[in-house]
Formats: C-alpha cells, sequence, structure tokens
C-alpha cells in the first residue's frame, strides 16, 4: 500500500492529477480482495491492479472519461456479463464487484494529506483513510471528501462529526482493506492503511543480493545488514530501503523495532555469526526468523544454542532450510523460494487476522 500511496503524491507534486481505483465490496469469486487498488493516470498508464481482466479494463475507460469532469464515479460490475469493446467476456466466476474511481486533484490539501500518508506509513504508523461520497446527480457522478486520522484529530476537507468518530471507533475494518459504510443517510469509504512488513536481511552477499530485489517486487520493506562496508551500498541494493554498516553482529537489532509485523533472515557468511544472529533474532518479538543452510548446519547451531539455554520450542519456530522447497541452487532461485515462503507466511497471518 505504501507503494500506491508514494506513486499518488509523486504525482501530485509534479502538477498530475491521477485516478485512484479502489475496490471497495465484492462478494462471489473475485480476482481480488477489497482494498487493492489501481492509480490511473491521463495517459491511460496505470500502476497498481485490482484484479486486471475485462473488469480492471472497463475502470481504466471509465477514469480517463472522467478527467474532464474532474469527479468521482461508484460503479458495480459483474463479472459473468462484463466484456470489453470486441473481446470475448470473461470466463464466468459468479463475481460482483463496487469499484470507487476516484478524482484526485492537486491543490495542496490533498498534497498535504497525501504528504502525511506516505510519511505516516514510511515511519511504520497504521492510517485511517475516511472519505464521504457526495452524489453528483445532474452529471451522475461523485465528489468524495476525504480526511485523514492524524494523532487525535482528522486533517483534510472532510470534518467528522464526534457520533461519526464513535460510530467509526465500533467499526473493524481489516488491515489494507477498504469498506463502504452509511451513516446518518450519506455514504462513506473508509480505508485501513497499515505499512509494509520490515523484512530484516542480515548478510549482504550473492543470496541477500537477490532477495531484497524479489523482495522489493513483492512489497516489503528492506534493510540490510551487514559488517563489510566494501559490500553493503547502495549501489548493489538499489532496492533497499535501508542499508546498514555494522562494526560486529554482537549488538544487530538493538537500534530497531522488532515486533509480529518484522521478519528477519539470515544469510550471514558464516555458521558462526549465523548462530551468533539467530540467538539475538530470537530474543526479539518477530514474527518470522528464518536461516539459510543445510539440514546438517541446523542440526549444530541448534544444539550449541540449546546449551547456551535457547529453548528448543522458540527453535521450532526458525525457518531452517529457510525458503519453500523447490529445488532451488543458483542465489536467484533461492531468492524465489525464500521470497515465495515469506509471501505464504504473509498470507497465513493475514488469514488468521479475518
Amino acid at each position: 500500500m505504501l507503494a500506491i500511496i508514494n506513486k499518488i503524491y509523486q504525482a501530485l507534486l509534479a502538477g498530475e492529477p491521477v485516478f485512484l481505483a479502489t475496490q471497495i465490496s465484492h462478494s462471489g469469486s473475485a480476482p481480488r480482495e477489497s482494498g487493492s487498488k489501481v492509480i490511473i493516470y491521463p495517459d491511460g498508464s496505470i500502476f497498481g491492479s485490482i484484479g486486471g481482466g475485462s473488469i480492471e479494463q472497463e475502470v481504466i475507460l471509465t477514469a480517463r472519461s472522467l478527467f474532464i469532469l474532474k469527479k468521482s464515479m461508484l460503479k458495480s460490475y459483474d463479472s459473468e456479463s462484463i466484456s470489453v469493446g470486441t473481446a470475448a467476456p470473461d470466463m464466468s466466476c459468479g463475481g460482483h464487484t463496487k469499484v470507487l474511481i476516484e478524482y484526485i486533484p492537486t491543490d495542496d490539501n490533498t498534497i498535504e494529506l497525501y504528504r502525511y500518508l506516505n510519511e505516516a506509513l514510511e515511519n511504520g504508523k497504521s492510517v485511517q483513510l475516511l472519505g464521504c461520497i457526495i452524489s453528483q446527480e445532474e452529471t451522475d457522478t461523485l465528489i468524495v471528501q476525504r480526511s485523514v486520522q492524524r494523532e487525535d484529530s482528522w486533517f483534510g476537507t472532510l470534518s467528522p462529526s464526534i457520533d461519526l468518530q464513535q460510530f467509526l471507533e465500533q467499526k473493524r475494518i481489516n488491515n489494507n482493506t477498504a469498506a463502504l459504510i452509511d451513516f446518518e443517510d450519506r455514504h462513506y469509504v473508509i480505508d485501513s492503511l497499515v505499512p509494509p512488513n520490515t523484512l530484516f536481511i542480515i548478510g549482504a552477499g550473492h543470496v541477500a543480493k537477490e532477495i531484497v530485489a524479489l523482495a522489493h517486487e513483492a512489497s516489503f520493506r528492506t534493510i540490510v545488514v551487514d559488517d563489510r562496508a566494501s559490500l553493503a551500498v547502495k549501489e548493489r541494493f538499489p532496492q533497499a530501503d535501508k542499508i546498514s554498516v555494522c562494526p560486529d553482529f554482537t549488538d544487530t537489532f538493538s537500534h530497531y523495532l522488532i515486533d509480529n509485523n518484522s521478519y528477519i533472515i539470515l544469510v550471514t557468511r558464516s555458521h558462526s555469526t549465523d548462530k551468533q544472529v539467530l540467538a539475538q533474532a530470537l530474543a526479539t518479538a518477530a514474527g518470522y526468523i528464518g536461516m539459510i543452510g543445510s539440514r546438517k548446519k541446523k542440526q549444530q547451531i541448534y544444539k550449541a544454542l540449546q546449551s547456551e539455554g535457547i529453548n528448543s520450542a522458540r527453535l521450532d519456530h526458525v525457518h531452517c532450510p529457510i525458503g519453500l522447497s523447490i529445488g532451488a541452487e543458483t542465489p536467484f532461485e533461492i531468492g524465489v523460494s525464500v521470497i515465495a515462503e515469506l509471501i505464504q507466511h504473509r498470507a497465513q497471518e493475514a488469514a488468521i487476522r479475518l
């Protein structure tokens, strides 16, 4: 979600209005969950996705037609009947989707709103974005007034009443989803935006290089840590969000907030440093810990840590050998297997929260 917000913010700074299409509800089979988003630029190019296919193409065409009006639209789609141009209809999957196609203007208020959203997510803060949908019956379009919750107040063109704020506090919106709600004869859309999971890659070798590039595409925030200044450089890891050179691995995580949304993977250059950092990782609240290596390496390191007082039950939660079993051999293939496992773990955690 951070990537979407950042792209909107950058476009607004450049003086370019955009449309943001958000899937706000669905029933039956749908390619993406509510909250998925796609940005539509004036030239028809896009960033993000609400699932692709004919529905997304219809949304793009609608957005482009609305640029002149500078208005928004709320549309419902039925995947059983929709087709685009002369293309054949999608295979029927029984899905019904409602999409808010929202015009994002370049006024100072909107720029400040998206600046705050971008900064908050970059700094690991969760935020709520509230919109009031106002019908323009004469043109069959909408105006969307937006505000963002900032500390104990709301900032934007919408000033929610105390009653509405109390109502929203009682609503449970899942992370990175959107919902359409009714309150006092008005329609509102609310987005619950959370920062991306932070992936700590300890080690800056060949495998780490591939993992960082793939993790960036999979929407992880990445932090690379190594004691080799020649390897821990931006030129080697252009997609990394942060690169840190440490004097050694005796105190790897003390400068970071590690919580259940944090992922730690160990790909250092030696068994001894992997063991050293693994002991530190186990003392954190990280939601995922993985270590590269063979089963023999795992057995040796686990045995040594148990002799030092590490509980075997805690070690059982470590993913080692790291990555899904796909017969990976090259650094790139290992990177693919690791990212696949991280995506799987993230999806499983999200399902638990539903």
